[in-house]
């Protein structure tokens, strides 16, 4: 292809694609014939409206036929969705950098490269021999952001080990260890121990956040620091997809189908982006398109979670700016349109189609203020074992950090439902009560009491769920609205088996007064003369104590089916009532998820049998338990005494 020929080719072109022909000849001299071709080759497969056939993918030059000295083109968007290229030459081979597999060393040259320095978001960025694929920009290899040397995963490994074997890592959208808690995703390879050193490691990926309140957004990205193994970055709040979110409560397709930036099409060197959420909360990971192949995209040249197979949204994506920071540069992107599924996270790329979408969860938080609506967030999240209940949290924190009176003295109740597969239902009432201030922990509190039953939920050992939905309703009233149990009394020194037993349970309220509540307990006629333990408290004080409450740690853990974990977790008990329980000392067992108690030696002797999973011996239960309401607000402390009934 010549000059006169190029220029002829995009002439009907849009008149940007004119405007950078024109750059490209100032510069021509500098980044030499090679480059000069490809950047032509790269206006032409940009341009025109998007409903051209895309072009036959190029060949690609197998790893051993890289010599040092080679010259290379590499693709990339710094600002736009305007493809631009940029040279570089082979340094050499870096052999066995993965087990069986070779890492190019390339060092890239030229003002626009230069400039920017290789950075966060680069991570896919196609780099050519020629006319044919070379491989990835996927690794950084210096801490110091103006050394212009990275790591090119061969384009072989991308394309051949996605093809293969798109669950080499794991099985599932899940990895869930022999305990039923989250295994360890494998290990990235050669993670640098510090900021300054030397080491090999995967170019960050910068994470796309909106609707985020600032402080969720530290807190979000402290939990990936610890659940991810590959490096991130979060630049800033930015823009996505929050402007369509009014068609999620009633046509969640459609608000997947609604571009919040209309890019180019899906060419190599575009930007690409995967989707944890989307809406008017908003998170997505940023990297650069290597390869097409039909329908098939290949990108970022290394994993992003580690996770083998896997069920993420890829979208469309413009890139604002790349910022030429002093410690780390990186791209700062706008999230287009959803177009299609990344279903491979390999050790080489991320791999996915262009079409149908996953399913997401809808998730739904209403803000109300003394029962009064307030605002709605809306959002779609990916469903995933570790990054779901870690983004749920985040959307909650956010909802109540933006509630009315946060930082406040103020009383909030989280409650609301989670419909999972087969007609199953999960429910979530729990009250919290700040008094404000600096220290004020409550939004964590809360959100990580949700966080944790989903991560109940995803890491059971017998059935992954299947979430459809979650709606929620944080409810906020002003005033720390706080009672604490002090003292618990026998109303008759005369305790008779067979009969009511009264208490009173004395409270006293934030700064306020002091009341006796009287609860009537109904004592079994077997227990004469049998010591008994009585508590009063709130839930989760009594919880500490021991006392088998519904949806006790021990039920949960005794569970032996999906249906039992949740019926444990629907059994759970709100601390804005003060529960008062008689138990009694006496060996027993709860075997399969049932409490069997006063069992006979012969019987805690079979505890041991295989046949029996799911069984734990108890020496207390409770034989009698009664509660009464605080009227909306938070119940704290415990007390007990001891009583012999006649």
């Amino acid at each position: 292809m010549n000059e006169m020929s190029a220029t002829n080719l995009l002439s009907l072109g849009p008149r940007e694609n004119r405007a950078r022909l024109v750059s490209w000849r100032h510069r021509r001299h500098r980044i030499g014939r090679a480059a000069w071709v490809a950047a032509l080759l790269s206006l032409a497969l940009t341009s025109g409206d998007g409903k051209t056939p895309p072009p036959s993918p190029r060949a690609i030059i197998p790893v051993s036929e890289v010599r040092e000295g080679m010259p290379v083109v590499a693709q990339t968007v710094f600002q736009g969705t305007a493809i631009e290229t940029f040279a570089g030459h082979v340094v050499g081979v870096l052999h066995g950098y993965h087990p069986g597999r070779d890492l190019i060393i390339v060092r890239f040259e030229g003002d626009r490269i230069e400039e920017s320095g290789v950075a966060a978001g680069m991570s896919g960025s196609p780099v050519y021999v020629g006319e044919r694929l070379m491989g990835a920009i996927s690794y950084k290899m210096s801490p110091f952001p103006r050394d212009l040397t990275a790591g090119v995963t061969p384009a072989e490994y991308m394309v051949r080990e996605a093809r293969t074997d798109a669950g080499t890592l794991t099985a599932r959208n899940s990895v869930v260890g022999d305990d039923g808690g989250p295994a360890a995703p494998v290990a990235a390879a050669a993670v640098a121990d510090s900021p300054l050193s030397p080491r090999l490691e995967p170019l960050a990926t910068p994470l796309v956040a909106s609707g985020l309140h600032p402080l969720a957004e530290r807190e979000f990205a402290r939990e990936l620091s610890r659940v991810l193994r590959g490096p991130i970055v979060m630049p800033a709040l930015a823009g996505s997809g929050s402007a369509h979110l009014g068609a999620v409560a009633g046509d969640a397709r459609a608000a997947l189908q609604s571009p919040a930036v209309e890019g180019a099409p899906l060419a190599p060197g575009s930007p690409i982006a995967g989707v944890m959420a989307w809406g008017d909360v908003s998170l997505a990971a940023t990297g650069t398109v290597t390869r097409i192949e039909g329908d098939r995209v290949f990108a970022f040249g290394h994993p992003f979670l580690y996770q083998g197979s896997i069920r993420l949204p890829m979208a469309k994506a413009e890139i604002v700016a790349t910022l030429s920071d002093q410690s780390s540069p990186y791209k700062l992107a706008n999230i287009g349109r959803i177009v299609g599924t990344i279903d491979s996270d390999g050790l080489t790329a991320i791999s996915g189609t262009v079409g149908q979408p996953p399913e997401l969860i809808p998730v739904t938080v209403r803000i109300t203020h003394g029962g009064a609506l307030v605002d709605t967030v809306r959002t779609m999240v990916f469903e995933h074992v570790t990054l779901t209940p870690v983004i749920l949290r985040q959307v909650v924190l956010s909802a109540m950090y933006y509630a009315p009176l946060y930082n406040q003295q103020s009383t909030y109740r989280v409650f609301g439902r989670v419909a999972i597969g087969g007609d199953r239902t999960l429910a979530f009432d729990q009250v919290y009560s700040s008094n404000g201030g600096p220290t004020d922990i409550v939004p964590q509190k809360a959100a990580a009491d949700l966080g944790d039953v989903f991560g109940g939920l995803y890491t059971n050992r017998f059935t992954p769920p299947r979430i459809e939905s979650v709606e929620l309703t944080v409810d906020v009233s002003s005033g720390h609205r706080a009672w604490r149990v002090t003292g618990l009394l026998a109303a008759s020194t005369r305790i008779q088996a067979g009969k009511p037993m009264n208490v009173l349970v004395e409270l006293e309220a934030f700064r306020g007064e002091h009341r006796l509540e009287t609860v009537t307990l109904e004592l079994p006629a077997n227990l004469r003369g049998t010591p008994l333990r009585v508590w009063a408290g709130c839930a989760s004080a009594l919880v500490e104590a021991g006392v088998q409450l519904g949806g006790s740690p021990r039920e949960l853990a005794t569970a032996r089916t999906l249906d039992q974990i949740i019926g444990a977790l629907n059994r759970r008990r709100s601390d804005d009532q003060v529960y008062v329980v008689a138990e009694r000392s006496a060996p027993g067992a709860v075997i399969q998820h049932q409490l069997l108690p006063t069992l006979p030696v012969s019987m805690l002797s079979l505890m041991d049998v295989p046949e029996l999973g799911g069984s734990a011996e108890v020496d207390r239960w409770i034989v009698s338990s009664a509660s009464v309401s605080v009227e909306r607000a938070i119940v704290k402390g415990r007390a007990s005494l001891t009583v012999i009934p006649q």
